[in-house]
């Protein structure tokens, strides 16, 4: 993987290829970077008017419960302690939250 662009070189990709109409080989060679991150920084300028994703998802969905959802959890298991992971799963998407039902295997 290649080096992250600051702001400033994302900024002049935009402007050499719209305002000064250099070539894509062109901008590959003077900061140096890969012709798929001219690319990739052309596309989002495009979508957003932006040069980077102003709101960043990451990758999936948070994979840690917040106190409250431990709680909501804790709080189920205490009036039934037979629930089924399925309802747990259920309660906890009704309050906004995802979550998956993957468990570890059996060794």
């Amino acid at each position: 993987m290649g080096r992250q662009l600051t702001s400033d070189e994302r900024w002049t990709i935009v402007r050499l290829r719209y305002d000064e109409d250099k070539p894509i080989s062109y901008i590959v060679d003077k900061l140096n970077t890969s012709q798929s991150t001219v690319y990739l920084v052309l596309a989002e300028f495009h979508h957003t008017g932006q040069t980077s994703n102003p709101k960043p998802s990451g990758r999936g969905t948070s994979r840690i419960l917040t106190q409250d959802d431990i709680g909501l959890v804790r709080s189920m298991l205490k009036q039934s302690p037979s629930v089924f992971l399925d309802e747990v799963q259920d309660a906890l998407e009704e309050e906004g939250r995802q979550v998956s039902l993957h468990l570890p295997k059996d060794r």
